[in-house]
């Protein structure tokens, strides 16, 4: 029987991912944790089979000495940078994330921040609110964002997609990546955007 050890403190229910488990690993095992608990880690953590942990949970050396029986562990999130992939390669325990994760609501976001700073919305907002309308509403008459480019700096998932958006509200795109391949050339190439120099 397959063991899971799940270890998150930030969302209120696990039905999705329980779900999931118990349909692709039929009678498997399910801990939830909100801390990798002394007691949790004694009594279940060294017979999982796999930790399923949120980004902020600390997963180093000696944490994983203790997972005996671990193959995986699954970050809920983008990054590694809280668990010491080096030691889990040496110890046998691949390392997993979700690279897309949130790619698509940060775009958003940023684009919103594009557009509420250039456009000096809530300016506009608290001015219409003290009785000005029109053109004695705005101090300061802004570019349009159609005529305006865009530096991204990292043209992975998340900058490709604000990319993408960028392009499409009219912007012209400039990005910088230290990485270099056929696929992110092929991507910028397909969305319209240029390579440059970080300087």
């Amino acid at each position: 029987m397959e063991r899971f050890w799940i270890v998150d403190d930030e969302w209120q229910d696990y039905d999705a991912e329980t779900e999931y488990l118990r349909r692709t690993h039929p009678g498997c095992e399910i801990l939830i944790s909100s801390k990798a608990a002394q007691e949790e880690l004694d009594s279940y953590g060294k017979t999982a089979d796999a930790l399923i942990c949120q980004i902020d949970v600390p997963v180093g050396l000696e944490l994983m000495e203790k997972l005996k029986g671990c193959k995986v562990i699954s970050v809920y999130g983008i990054g590694y940078n809280n668990v010491d992939v080096a030691s889990a390669s040496k110890l046998g325990i691949s390392v997993t994330n979700v690279p897309g994760y949130c790619a698509e609501d940060v775009a958003d976001y940023v684009v919103a921040a594009i557009y509420r700073q250039n456009l000096k919305l809530s300016l506009y907002a608290a001015n219409v609110r003290n009785g000005a309308w029109g053109a004695k509403a705005v101090k300061d008459i802004p570019r349009r964002i159609c005529e305006q480019t865009l530096f991204v700096a990292g043209f992975g998932n998340i900058g490709r997609r604000l990319a993408q958006k960028a392009v499409g509200v009219g912007m012209s795109v400039l990005y910088y990546d230290s990485f270099e391949s056929a696929e992110m050339d092929a991507a910028a190439k397909k969305i319209g955007a240029e390579r440059v120099s970080l300087e």
